[in-house]
């Protein structure tokens, strides 16, 4: 879901506390890069999505972030 706040109402109605958000689908590709430097500047960008998405609800929206390896 593209809006945080529209996520809470789904949560409450299947009775979930918490949810760990995972970011986006580039966090299943990011690591198969060649590129390093472009790899770290994705990671950085989805992160920094992430930290905004879960602020809506800090409680209730956990996030994981995402490193190149």
């Amino acid at each position: 879901m593209e809006d945080p706040l529209q996520r809470l109402p789904d949560m409450d109605e299947e009775g979930v506390d918490v949810a760990v958000i995972f970011g986006t689908p580039i966090a299943l590709t990011v690591n198969g890069l060649q590129d390093k430097d472009l790899a770290g500047a994705l990671c950085h960008g989805v992160n920094r999505w992430l930290v905004e998405y879960c602020a809506a609800e800090p409680k209730r929206l956990k996030g994981v972030g995402l490193r190149p390896t």
